[in-house]
């Protein structure tokens, strides 16, 4: 996902540079969807390109973009913690079973 210059998350239309917002994604894990990446602002990312949930009960949500992951609470959205310093485009992000680890692939 990329996200637009309001904030917004969204998908690129077919041979453009523009955005298409999202209002939510059918796809995803109930949490996720619950997450409402569609419809909130991420300010300061340029894209989302990997999420994860916590598998712990009331865990936060794992955001991936270039070169950082933003931990982020499933209850008000808030960023919990920006984990940066990651070389290049993270492109999947994954919590051990007992949520207390947050792997990346760059």
């Amino acid at each position: 996902m990329i996200l637009d210059a309001q904030g917004r998350a969204g998908l690129h239309r077919h041979r453009s540079s523009s955005i298409e917002p999202i209002e939510s994604c059918p796809l995803a894990t109930p949490a996720l969807d619950a997450l409402g990446i569609g419809k909130r602002a991420w300010p300061g990312a340029e894209a989302v390109t990997a999420v994860a949930t916590s598998p712990v009960a009331g865990g936060p949500a794992a955001l991936a973009s270039y070169g950082s992951v933003r931990l982020v609470s499933l209850d008000d959205r808030g960023v919990l913690r920006t984990l940066s310093g990651i070389r290049g485009n993270v492109c999947d992000v994954e919590f051990s079973r007992d949520g207390k680890v947050v792997a990346t692939a760059a």
